[in-house]
């Protein structure tokens, strides 16, 4: 300010200086005496003007400086924001990388679940079998529990005829007591009742042969009942075996359920550990190609409802590349053509679905680039490009065109999507079929777009053929 002001004066002294100068001039000639000493005021005032000059020249040099100076500082605060990009990016990358990590230890845990839901099935299975084991056991030892008790009351049974055969017994005691008694009076009357005698005889044997086949009965019941009680107890041996390793299963059991516990609890953790990278990825990684400017190469992009993908950035997203001579099929089918195939390094297509969810969420642009061999290029653009979901069979939209249209696309506008094994086009028979390649078929095309026996599109011999798009 206060040189500006200076500079002010300058000019305001070097003007009164200069009508000064006139008049003194004009002064000098009409008073030629005094020539000498005008002629040294005019040296003094030439040497004051270019002082004023070399001044002037010097604020502008310090004035071109100073701007300098900005525009070095403004490269320097460029330069530290590129570089805290550049740490940012390799952070992103240290965190993509752990996230991969996370990943190949959840699906190894993953594994090692699946393993131990295995066993613990098996350990089921083995467990039910035992169990179903054992409730025969209790069956076949409740069978063997009603068998004894008839036998128990077969014995009882048999006791009382024993009892009613020992009664029989002393009744035949006492009759022969009584016989011995009346011995001498029965040898008197034996002549006249030898026929009663000879009965008794026959009765007694016959009492005495029962009483032999109970014995011997009783002996059978018996030697059944031990053989009973045996099994009975070998039973409970098996039964009491059979619950110990039953316990044994169910203490392996709860085991591997804590284990089970403990890995779900690590993969929970995992998994939300997981979630965490995801969302501060999801919130970092871009969802098309205008983020990596004009930096060519495959990039990692985040689609809402797709999540994260690759895709080829040149400048704009390529979502098809040919390079005629290459080895890629286009004759696919409408599961591939929907997922995307090939190899970004060569020849690929980037999915149906891929580029409906970008085209559906945005207003987007396409870009067609076409270079013969001869080295001409042909380009089309299209202001508002996407197709539509794939319940409506992804109908293609191109907007408006500013140029030429070199394949002649805007003759399948409007067109779902045709394959040879989901026909869409206007034909009675499947273009995809005829022409050997997925496509936007109206009446068949027009162009070999896709197609693997020529490299011949619209009438020029194509080295290579690319549709790109970008957000507007």
């Amino acid at each position: 300010m206060n040189r500006n002001i200076k500079y002010i004066f300058l000019i305001l002294l070097v003007q009164q200086f200069s009508s000064a100068a006139t008049v003194i001039e004009e002064t000098c000639e009409l008073n030629r005496e005094m020539g000498k000493q005008c002629g040294s005021m005019l040296d003094y005032f030439r040497q004051m003007k270019e002082e004023f000059q070399e001044s002037v020249a010097k604020d502008k040099i310090i004035k071109d400086l100073r701007e300098k100076l900005v525009q070095q500082e403004v490269n320097e605060a460029l330069i530290k924001q590129l570089r805290s990009q550049i740490d940012y990016q390799k952070k992103i990358d240290s965190l993509t990388e752990s996230n991969e990590k996370c990943k190949a230890e959840l699906e190894s845990k993953t594994m090692k679940l699946d393993s131990l839901d295995a066993e613990l099935k098996e350990l089921n299975s083995i467990l039910t079998t035992k169990n179903k084991k054992i409730a025969r056991m209790n069956i076949s030892k409740k069978n063997s529990e009603l068998q004894l008790t008839d036998q128990k009351n077969k014995i009882l049974d048999t006791e009382n005829n024993l009892k009613l055969c020992e009664t029989e017994v002393e009744k035949l005691s006492k009759l022969e007591s009584q016989v011995d008694l009346k011995k001498q009076t029965i040898i008197d009357r034996i002549t006249t009742e030898s026929n009663f005698s000879e009965e008794c005889k026959n009765d007694l044997v016959d009492k005495s042969n029962k009483l032999d086949a109970c014995e011997v009965q009783l002996s059978k019941l018996n030697s059944s009942l031990i053989e009973k009680d045996e099994t009975i107890s070998r039973n409970n041996e098996k039964i009491g075996s059979l619950m110990d390793s039953r316990k044994t299963v169910e203490w392996q059991l709860e085991g591997k359920q804590k284990e089970l516990l403990i890995k779900k609890n690590d993969n929970r953790l995992c998994q939300e550990e997981n979630d965490i990278l995801n969302r501060t990825l999801r919130n970092n990684i871009p969802s098309n190609c205008t983020s990596f400017g004009g930096n060519y190469g495959i990039h990692k992009i985040n689609v809402p409802g797709l999540g994260f993908f690759d895709v080829l950035c040149d400048s704009w997203l390529v979502i098809q590349q040919r390079i005629f001579g290459g080895e890629e099929n286009f004759n696919r089918d409408w599961a591939t053509y929907r997922e995307g195939f090939g190899s970004m390094t060569s020849e690929f297509f980037l999915g149906l679905e891929k580029i409906h969810r970008m085209t559906s969420s945005r207003r987007h642009e396409l870009y067609v680039h076409l270079v013969a061999k001869d080295g001409s290029i042909y380009i089309a653009r299209y202001d508002d490009f996407k197709i539509s979901d794939e319940d409506s069979g992804y109908v293609l939209n191109l907007g408006k065109w500013n140029s030429h249209d070199p394949i002649t696309l805007s003759y399948h506008e409007g067109m779902k999507f045709t394959t040879f094994d989901r026909d869409n086009d206007m034909r009675d028979f499947n273009c995809a079929s005829l022409t050997k390649y997925g496509w936007w078929h109206k009446a068949c095309s027009f162009c070999n777009h896709n197609g693997m026996e020529s490299n011949l599109i619209c009438g020029v011999h194509i080295k290579e053929f690319k549709m790109l798009i970008r957000p507007i």
